[in-house]
């Protein structure tokens, strides 16, 4: 991918704020569990902590090799004895 120019990278920058801040302008409603609700925006109801985001994925543990005690070499030397 060819790197972005200034002028791109700033138009680019203002349309995911954008896309962001009209994510969060979303209304919602919000049951709370004594019986009564709220009724806003994503964004308010964010700030009172009626509702949370998502955590954010972890790395995965998959990508990486555990750490080995003994070398390559001495493993096979003690699997064919």
């Amino acid at each position: 991918m060819p790197k972005l120019t200034p002028e791109e990278r700033a138009e680019m920058e203002a349309r995911l704020a954008d896309d962001e801040a009209d994510d969060q302008d979303d209304e919602v409603t919000v049951s709370k569990p004594d019986g009564s609700s709220f009724t806003g925006t994503f964004k308010r109801a964010l700030q009172l902590g009626l509702v949370a985001l998502p955590a954010a994925p972890k790395a995965d543990p998959k990508g990486k090799a555990a750490p080995r005690s003994t070398s390559t070499f001495m493993q096979r030397r003690g699997q064919a004895s």
